[in-house]
């Protein structure tokens, strides 16, 4: 009969053994689980001190939902010490155990060791934690494929690395390595410059360690055509060695698990691919991404976000978002958590969206965003929020202007006292003001006109006219046409006089093409008291030319009824000069010849002029001789001349003809003016 102690090792390695058939096969019971991500394993001073730590040292945690006493996985990714990314594998899901899935600090950025200090503290949490969901303390198994195999052997064989975190290493309920190395690690060698087929067994490698109180143990690895170089070949060896040593429960899967071991590699595999395509593509966004735990704190953000915030990844990694760049609204006012329209607990299971948001830099310096927040579930269960966004600093400046824009237009347009209404290219209304209300719809405010169909309200504008029919052609016709037309005038039938001008928008004016055409523009003016103006106007200047030329005739026939008695008197004064006369009634006579020329020369220019506003004046065609016209003109001021001691003395270039057509009488006019 067994031993007690021996009949409880063998009850858990039957657990192992269940555990890799159902993870295998697929035939145990599904189950409800839990799901809580990104717990930080390590204490917050430790954290605090090293912002990778912060990043890295996390780990997932599914558990069977409402159970109590059941076992849990502890299962470490692969990687090469150098990459790779935690996963709880889908084949352990629901099966009623418990899962958890560390990350650890990863080479060049730490030492290769470091993981393996990281995988002791991510085991020790799951010692004093797990009871807190429900699980076994005592039925705590640790494996892991590949690197994770390789921290899974270290940790259990070691019993140095479990006890800095206060946990013996041999209550550990089982260890199951995947095809891990039991030699030291290939990178730690890589790190002393000891080339990857040199094989080294010290106090890093398993092997190292064998011991006869170890855990159970079972190791799973491919055949040598199967597995990677020298796998096979170092997990038989540890086999060997812990029998030798005297351990009872190590055991060796093969054949049967080969293609486990191939899945688990091709799976990581394309986990590190896929995060490498991941971080590839949303860098490439052109915005900035930001993925944040169950609790808000960052676990991811790509290179658009460090260079809008001023982050870098491994300072803001396990920092709280809210808390960190968006504790306070676009205004500068402070915003609780609670308060956050995005990260408040009864929002942030749910799509947000905002343009009225902000972030704040490193520096201190708030910037506006444009942000999509979208809710990350496993299953049921809330792990975090993944959110895009944009600096829109230059978009809310041009907004600003255009709203600036659009303000100082509305008030200019309401100003007008002109109807304007501006239709868009799909003719509705979108602006208008209110004197076009006031006008053509008495009663309505301008708001109720946009969004209309701009060709009813028009037609509507139409019953104000004494035909409806001809507006409506002349509408058509402008619309037809689309070229600027200006000042039409549009009688109504209430005896008011309106001017309408048409302007088509387009994008460029300079060039007009009918496929940059947004709108059109018509403008209403009411012209009726300039138009009554004019008529005014035309009636006062038809009254002012008719009087004027009344005062025309009656000067044209005035001065002909003068200049008949004052030619008579001219006569009869040179007809008693030609007289017997003493010298004092030859002057007389003189004085009363020379007076009336004078006045028959101040009747004839008043005649003449009143000829001319009357449109009267004739021009006479005779043929006559130019010499004797001027000579016979410049003996009558002669005289005048001498009188006042001058002497007239003419000129006239040889090259005049003597014979001219003309009218003499007008020329003599000239002369003696």
């Amino acid at each position: 009969m067994l031993r007690t102690t021996e009949r409880k090792s063998m009850k858990k390695f039957l657990i192992m053994v269940w555990w890799i058939l159902a993870a295998l096969g697929g035939h145990a019971q599904e189950n409800a689980e839990n799901i809580l991500t990104n717990i930080p394993y390590y204490p917050e001073n430790v954290i605090l001190k090293d912002t990778y730590i912060g990043k890295r040292c996390v780990l997932d945690l599914s558990y069977p939902a409402g159970a109590k006493g059941f076992a849990t996985i502890v299962w470490f990714h692969g990687g090469g010490l150098t990459g790779g990314e935690k996963f709880i594998p889908g084949e352990l899901r629901g099966k009623g155990i418990a899962i958890v899935a560390p990350n650890y600090r990863l080479h060049p950025k730490v030492s290769a060791a470091e993981a393996i200090r990281d995988a002791a503290a991510a085991i020790a949490w799951v010692f004093n934690h797990i009871g807190e969901y429900g699980g076994d303390s005592s039925l705590i198994f640790v494996s892991g494929h590949s690197a994770g195999g390789y921290l899974t052997a270290m940790t259990g064989l070691d019993k140095s690395w479990l006890e800095v975190q206060g946990i013996d290493a041999n209550r550990i309920a089982g260890l199951i390595p995947f095809s891990g190395h039991t030699i030291t690690h290939k990178t730690i060698r890589k790190e002393r410059g000891i080339a990857d087929t040199r094989p080294v067994i010290d106090s890093l490698a398993p092997l190292y360690h064998v011991r006869t109180d170890a855990p159970p143990l079972l190791l799973i690895t491919g055949d040598r055509e199967l597995e990677m170089l020298g796998r096979y070949e170092e997990n038989a060896y540890l086999m060997r060695m812990m029998k030798v040593a005297g351990h009872k429960e190590t055991r060796l899967l093969v054949d049967s698990l080969n293609h486990a071991s191939l899945r688990l590699r091709q799976q990581e595999d394309v986990i590190q691919e896929n995060n490498r395509f991941l971080n590839s593509l949303t860098d490439a966004l052109g915005e900035g991404v930001i993925a944040t735990d169950a609790e808000g704190r960052c676990i991811f953000m790509n290179a658009e976000a460090e260079r809008l915030l001023g982050w870098q990844r491994d300072e803001l990694i396990g920092k709280d978002v809210h808390e960190t760049i968006h504790f306070q609204t676009a205004t500068g006012i402070p915003l609780a958590r609670e308060e956050c329209p995005m990260h408040a607990s009864v929002v942030v299971r749910h799509v947000f969206r905002s343009d009225l948001d902000a972030f704040t830099r490193k520096d201190g310096r708030l910037f506006p965003i444009s942000v999509v927040s979208m809710p990350i579930f496993q299953g049921d269960v809330f792990v975090g929020t993944v959110a895009a966004f944009q600096d829109i600093t230059e978009r809310k400046r041009d907004e600003d202007f255009l709203l600036a824009t659009s303000s100082r237009l509305s008030a200019l347009i309401e100003s007008l006292q002109a109807c304007v209404l501006v239709e868009d290219e799909q003719g509705k209304v979108v602006l208008t003001n209110q004197f076009f209300c006031d006008t053509f719809r008495p009663g309505s405010l301008t708001n109720e006109l946009v969004g209309s169909r701009a060709a009813e309200v028009l037609r509507q504008c139409g019953s104000l006219m004494p035909s409806p029919t001809a507006f409506a052609d002349l509408l058509e016709r402008l619309l037809h046409e689309r070229a600027p037309t200006m000042a039409i005038e549009l009688p109504l039938a209430d005896g008011r006089v309106l001017e309408l001008d048409f302007v088509p928008i387009y994008l460029f004016p300079a060039m007009p093409q009918a496929e940059d055409c947004r709108g059109h523009l018509w403008l209403f003016r009411e012209i009726t008291e300039r138009k009554q103006a004019e008529i005014e106007i035309r009636r006062a200047r038809e009254a002012a030319e008719q009087a004027n030329s009344a005062k025309s005739d009656f000067l044209a026939n005035m001065s002909h009824e003068i200049r008949t008695p004052m030619n008579g008197v001219i006569g009869m004064t040179e007809l008693v000069l030609d007289t017997d006369l003493n010298d004092e009634q030859r002057e007389y006579m003189r004085i009363v010849k020379s007076s009336a020329e004078s006045l028959l020369t101040v009747i004839n220019d008043i005649l003449d002029f009143s000829k001319i506003e009357a449109r009267k004046m004739q021009i006479e065609q005779t043929t006559f001789n130019l010499y004797d016209q001027i000579g016979e003109t410049l003996k009558s001021l002669a005289l005048r001349a001498h009188q006042k001691g001058l002497e007239i003395i003419c000129q006239m270039a040889p090259e005049l003809p003597a014979w001219v057509v003309g009218d003499p009488g007008r020329l003599r006019q000239v002369l003696v003016n």
